[in-house]
């Protein structure tokens, strides 16, 4: 947070020693001639002895990006689309890197300084390839503004704290003031007068920020269990559709396997199939060829029988047509022509079958 000199703090603390002065100025006297300046302070400093007055924050990584850009809350509509982008990742890289204790991180790119828009946008596309990345950045990528709202009263509160802090330094150089000139035996009216008017700004300042303090833990609380529980709803349902897309995915590949199992089956049964019918072709021409050759070898012998048949009556013929010139006896003739029927008939049958 910016603490330059036009700071509205820097402003009040002018009025309050303004208003010192202007009291100093006057001299009205009090009944009572007992200080509470110097009480007060033993007071504070007994109050705060041994503590540090400050504002607990959940997430100092938070805190420290809020920072950056609080004093911008109310033109956060007007910031460039990229810057908004870059508040987003660092918000989201304080979620995964404190919630789940590093055990879930963003991609390396996003954890680098991010200087120009290509940073932003090589960051950005990353993210969205992962849905608990994508719905954690851009749940605060849409909450920038929420955020800033939300954190700006602790961070004014911390800094109220810190004036409060310099207030008691400057009470206590006052008190050392006073007692210089009360050391100096006069202006006791003006101890009184300036002790009366550090009461009453003490009181309502502490009225005052005793009533902020209230209402800005209250509201402080408030919203970021509100943004607590949006974010855990966004991680949450990115769960679960990541859970979803998961059992899509085995869904998807037992259908594949399935499909691929009926082809198997259904290619096994065609071949199968083919098979039968090849065997049965092949089965179907080996027949007929083997009926083929055996009409031919029968042909063939036949053939061989008819011939031999020739040769031997043509080989009877020879040899009775010899008995008949030298004159052999019709005895003779007669056997060799009943030898010739019988080999004839035969060779014949022999011929036929």
């Amino acid at each position: 947070m910016s603490t330059g000199a036009n700071h509205p703090y820097h402003t009040m603390k002018d009025c309050i020693l303004i208003l010192l002065l202007m009291k100093i100025l006057r001299s009205e006297a009090e009944e009572s001639n007992e200080l509470y300046t110097p009480k007060l302070l033993s007071v504070i400093k007994e109050a705060s002895k041994g503590k540090e007055i400050s504002v607990d924050f959940d997430s100092s990584c938070i805190l420290e990006v809020i920072s950056s850009f609080v004093d911008r809350c109310e033109q956060i509509d007007e910031m460039d689309e990229s810057e908004k982008s870059a508040v987003a990742i660092r918000l989201s890289e304080c979620i995964f890197d404190e919630q789940f204790s590093g055990q879930m991180q963003l991609p390396k790119d996003c954890y680098k300084e991010m200087q120009t828009r290509q940073d932003v946008k090589r960051c950005v596309s990353q993210l969205a390839e992962n849905p608990v990345w994508w719905t954690t950045y851009f749940g605060y990528l849409n909450l920038v503004a929420d955020i800033c709202n939300s954190y700006r009263g602790p961070l004014e509160q911390q800094h109220a704290l810190s004036t409060y802090r310099l207030l008691e330094v400057r009470i206590e150089k006052m008190v050392g003031l006073l007692e210089q000139i009360s050391r100096g035996g006069f202006m006791d009216e003006l101890r009184q007068d300036m002790d009366s008017m550090v009461r009453n700004v003490a009181d309502e300042a502490s009225e005052r920020m005793r009533y902020n303090v209230e209402q800005v833990a209250k509201d402080m609380v408030g919203n970021i269990h509100a943004q607590n529980r949006e974010v855990a709803e966004a991680v949450k349902k990115a769960s679960e559709s990541a859970v979803k897309n998961q059992r899509d995915v085995e869904s998807f590949n037992k259908q594949l396997r399935t499909m691929h199992q009926d082809s198997m089956e259904e290619l096994a049964r065609v071949l199968g199939g083919k098979q039968k019918e090849i065997e049965h072709l092949i089965d179907t021409h080996l027949g007929s060829s083997f009926q083929l050759w055996s009409k031919v070898q029968k042909k063939a012998i036949r053939a061989v029988w008819l011939a031999l048949w020739i040769c031997v009556s043509t080989a009877i013929l020879g040899v009775a047509k010899f008995l008949k010139r030298t004159n052999v006896g019709s005895f003779v003739e007669i056997a060799c022509a009943g030898m010739g029927v019988i080999v004839g008939q035969a060779l014949y049958c022999r011929i036929v079958q």
